[in-house]
Order: structure tokens, then C-alpha cells, then sequence
């Protein structure tokens, strides 16, 4: 086996490991949404936002890891709707109404996480190049 080889296997089996991790993610987010507990944990803005913001921006950044050749609108989309999403699904999980800010404070992580996700496989790739 060629180097070139191992490489597209490595390459396929860490895009796997980040898909998979990104469907854990997601599930781990639904369950948040639905346990009434975790309204309790982040009580107050200054570790409310930074949570929602940071779970979302990893989701985002696992997503992009695991379909690297994805456009920036198709991982987008789909993650800025599972915040909206995700938030409707906290109305009956914490027994609130939907909150609007979270579910931009979700959206805004979502990408900058496809940003920052982004630039690192940019970097990563032109430096494969060379």
C-alpha cells in the first residue's frame, strides 16, 4: 500500500469518526433540550449564552470535519435550523416559551464554528499541497 493510499484511508476513516461524533452531538443536544435539569445548570446569562454559543460551535466544527468537501450553505443551513429547532423543542422540555435569543446565540455558533472549521481545513489542505 502506497502512501497515497493510506492517506485517503486515513482521510475516510477520521470523515467517519467526525460524522458519527456529529450524530452523537446532535442526540446529546435533543436530550439537553428535554431534560428539565439543564435549565437549572446555566441559570444566568454570563453561562447561559457562552453554552448554548460553544455546544453549537463544536456541533458545527464536528460537522465540518466530518463532510469536509461540503458546502459552506449545506452545512449551514441545516445547523442554523436545528437551533431554531432545538429551541422549540426546549418548550417542552424546560417548560418555557421559545426564546428567541437563544436561538440566534445557537445560530451565531453555528457559524463561527463553520468558519473556524473552515480555516483549519484550509490550512490543512494547502499545507498537503506542498
Amino acid at each position: 500500500m502506497d502512501d497515497r493510499t493510506r492517506r485517503k484511508l486515513t482521510t475516510k476513516t477520521q470523515e467517519r469518526f467526525f460524522a458519527s461524533l456529529g450524530v452523537a452531538m446532535a442526540a446529546w443536544l435533543v436530550w439537553i433540550a428535554s431534560a428539565p435539569i439543564t435549565g437549572d445548570v446555566f441559570d444566568n446569562w454570563y453561562t447561559h449564552y457562552p453554552a448554548h454559543f460553544a455546544a453549537f460551535a463544536a456541533l458545527a466544527i464536528t460537522w465540518c470535519f466530518g463532510f469536509p468537501r461540503a458546502s459552506v450553505i449545506v452545512l449551514a443551513v441545516p445547523l442554523v435550523a436545528f437551533g431554531f429547532v432545538h429551541e422549540a423543542y426546549e418548550i417542552a422540555g424546560h417548560v418555557h416559551g421559545f426564546e428567541l435569543y437563544d436561538a440566534l446565540t445557537d445560530a451565531a455558533g453555528a457559524i463561527a464554528g463553520i468558519v473556524c472549521a473552515r480555516a483549519i481545513l484550509s490550512r490543512r489542505s494547502s499545507r498537503l499541497l506542498t
